[in-house]
């Protein structure tokens, strides 16, 4: 997420009822011509909107946590790659180099007026100075959920599970693949679901993609229901090669009558295999 020094002066002023292009561009000694091209982008980034001629910030959690905590002195800080080079941290200048792609002479520049406003301290590797600059640690944390779970493709609140090939979940019915438990209706069990399951990608999906789907899911959603239903996807077809991953070890060991805290008992897994014919 990039903005220039204008633009971010521009989130602090709307965030503090200066909400028309007059009295920002007052503000910050600007013309309402400069102020204009600059809102235009921030709403173009879905960052600002318009109403009734006043500038509103977009109902974003990351974007009011940045609006509040911006100075001037940390705007030269932000301002272009600034919010790049944070979000890698904790990392030392080399891998924030590899991570964003930025010369090192850039990296090094920005965390200099980092350091000089005491905005990072050093620990090994650079880190937040939590104790002066309360706040932008967690701007930077939810930023960071707020950018795995954004897609153009999507519906916006979707649940994003896998970018790659892109997995995701939400209430709407959409006319992609169907994958995860979404899918296994398909196969003949049939769940009541209160959300779909897609995934964006041109080749047909096998069991296998269908599983491992699955499991992404579960990993961000760590239901024991899921887990069963996993279950008796994973062994209905026997689905054992291919496959090294934590849960699918763990309900082995469940099937072989080990208790795994956190996961659904043998009992459990037997009373709904028997509801769908699948022998374990």
């Amino acid at each position: 997420m990039r903005f220039s020094k204008t633009e971010l002066k521009i989130l602090h002023q709307a965030a503090n009822a200066n909400n028309t292009i007059s009295q920002i561009a007052r503000a910050l000694d600007k013309s309402d011509k400069q102020i204009y091209a600059a809102v235009k982008k921030l709403i173009d980034k879905d960052i600002l909107e318009r109403r009734d001629r006043q500038i509103i910030l977009r109902n974003h959690t990351h974007i009011a946590m940045l609006a509040k905590i911006i100075t001037k002195k940390l705007c030269d800080v932000l301002a272009d790659s600034g919010i790049d080079i944070l979000a890698t941290l904790p990392a030392d200048a080399k891998e924030i180099s590899q991570k964003t792609g930025l010369k090192i002479a850039i990296v090094y520049r920005k965390l200099n007026l980092a350091k000089d406003i005491n905005l990072i301290k050093k620990e090994n590797k650079f880190i937040i100075n939590n104790a002066i600059w309360n706040g932008m640690q967690e701007f930077l944390d939810e930023l960071k959920k707020y950018e795995d779970n954004i897609d153009k493709r999507i519906p916006v609140g979707s649940m994003i599970y896998q970018k790659d090939s892109l997995v995701f979940s939400t209430k709407e019915e959409l006319g992609y693949q169907k994958t995860a438990f979404s899918a296994y209706g398909q196969h003949g069990i049939k769940l009541l679901l209160t959300k779909n399951y897609y995934c964006i990608s041109e080749k047909q999906l096998s069991k296998k993609d269908i599983l491992l789907h699955s499991l992404k899911v579960q990993e961000k959603e760590n239901s024991i229901r899921n887990l069963i239903y996993i279950a008796l996807f994973y062994f209905k077809f026997r689905i054992f090669s291919g496959f090294e991953h934590e849960t699918l070890y763990n309900l082995k060991e469940i099937m072989k009558g080990k208790r795994i805290d956190k996961y659904p008992t043998l009992e459990e897994i037997r009373s709904r295999a028997e509801v769908y014919g699948i022998e374990l």
